[in-house]
């Protein structure tokens, strides 16, 4: 539903020009992403030393729980990415796969 919006948008466009807002997009969010995640994880202070060591000695649980809730949100984005689009979820998935039974093969071999 939402690909045939874009699709139909982007008619008149330069096939390059729209890789190029794309990927100036990613590379944007993927910055954006990396300050909270490091804001969050600098409110956690789950940087220092006693935050650390109360961890190992199961004490206290702040970086388990950032880590599950950090598993929790990729299944949720991984839902709703299916319910928008699951064939391009489906192609990425099986290029993934590709990508790495080549990497895997590779590694066997040397």
């Amino acid at each position: 539903m939402f690909q045939n919006l874009f699709r139909n948008s982007d008619k008149n466009k330069n096939p390059k020009s729209s890789n190029e807002i794309s990927s100036s997009i990613r590379i944007a969010a993927s910055i954006l992403l990396g300050i909270v995640f490091g804001y969050l994880m600098n409110k956690a202070n789950v940087y220092l030393a006693p935050t650390i060591r109360d961890q190992m000695l199961f004490k206290r649980f702040a970086m388990i729980k950032m880590f599950l809730a950090a598993v929790g949100m990729s299944m949720l984005s991984v839902v709703f990415i299916i319910l928008i689009n699951e064939s391009l979820y489906r192609k990425v998935l099986s290029g993934f796969i590709q990508r790495n039974n080549r990497i895997n093969g590779k590694s066997k071999i040397i």
